[in-house]
């Protein structure tokens, strides 16, 4: 299966889009996950709601990063912050799973760990996350975890199409992206839909 983006919007970023405009820009891109981060109010989870269906309207994968969030939201799953405790973090993602169950998804962000995304992946998580800021060592574990096992990894953070022309070719499974702000929604999307394009 061909590499998908995977699209991480901040609130700042979600919080000013329109449902039906996100919902057009990602019809016939490459996202195939999006993210929706920092939701910490009612308020703000009622703002998301409509969000959420747009996306999955596109045939689109949406996540939050709050489990006692997802179910209520509809979301198709949750996103699990990286934990510096491997314990916790393994704490962190049984919790989610017994309050989720397996119809939905539950993704771990190992960090730079290889000693966390082996934990993390026997645990279950439906995919792995791994972001480290030097980005030689993200590929080399990108490439070791797609080389050695089943789970789907996705390299977090890429920053640019030469890194995701490398990570697709080492087996990353997604790339992931993030937009800060709701103006570059578009732009983040058409970069990381080209990005993928150009691998296949």
């Amino acid at each position: 299966m061909a590499t998908g983006g995977y699209l991480v919007l901040t609130r700042a970023a979600w919080a000013e889009l329109r449902p039906d405009a996100l919902a057009a820009v990602l019809r016939g891109s490459g996202v195939r996950s999006v993210l929706f981060c920092d939701v910490t109010t009612v308020a703000a989870a009622k703002l998301l709601a409509p969000l959420i269906a747009a996306v999955q309207s596109a045939d689109i994968a949406a996540l939050v990063d709050d489990v006692a969030l997802a179910t209520s939201l509809n979301a198709d799953g949750v996103h699990l912050a990286f934990l510096d405790d491997v314990n916790a973090a393994a704490g962190a993602l049984s919790l989610a799973r017994q309050a989720l169950g397996k119809s939905l998804i539950v993704g771990a962000d190992a960090g730079g760990s290889r000693h966390h995304a082996m934990v993390l992946g026997e645990l279950g998580a439906d995919y792995i996350a791994i972001a480290d800021p030097d980005d030689a060592r993200q590929l080399a574990t990108v490439g070791w975890w797609a080389e050695l096992f089943e789970s789907p990894v996705v390299a977090w953070d890429v920053g640019d199409a030469a890194a995701a022309r490398s990570l697709v070719a080492a087996g990353a499974d997604f790339i992931a992206v993030t937009a800060s702000i709701a103006g570059n929604v578009d732009g983040v999307i058409a970069d990381l839909t080209a990005w993928l394009e150009a691998r296949l």
